[in-house]
């Protein structure tokens, strides 16, 4: 018999820990850790003891349409999607010259 436990992350989105999943990637020489995928709404971003490069940000619709678009500074982001209808969104994370692209699912 196989058991199966819900989670709730911060967001309030609700599924088992095998729907929830956290990305770790490593950009250059940074680890960057995007988590949870799928979203509720707030997408947490770690891209830890990055100070020395721009880091820049881009969420695009499906449509290639730039929704949110951020340079920063800061370790820790949380990226608010609450406003954006659910669906698959294209997450663009650049640092330095080193850019990759992941896909994000809004519940």
């Amino acid at each position: 018999m196989r058991k199966s436990a819900q989670i709730s992350d911060s967001t309030g989105a609700i599924g088992t820990p095998e729907q929830r999943e956290e990305i770790r990637e490593v950009i250059g020489t940074n680890e960057i850790r995007i988590y949870p995928n799928p979203t509720g709404g707030f997408l947490h971003i770690e891209i830890p003891g990055e100070k020395e490069n721009n880091v820049n940000i881009r969420l695009y619709d499906m449509k290639g349409r730039t929704i949110k678009e951020m340079q920063v500074t800061d370790e820790y982001i949380v990226l608010d999607m609450n406003s954006q209808p659910a669906g698959i969104y294209i997450l663009s994370i650049m640092v330095g010259e080193k850019r990759k692209d992941w896909k994000i699912l809004k519940d």
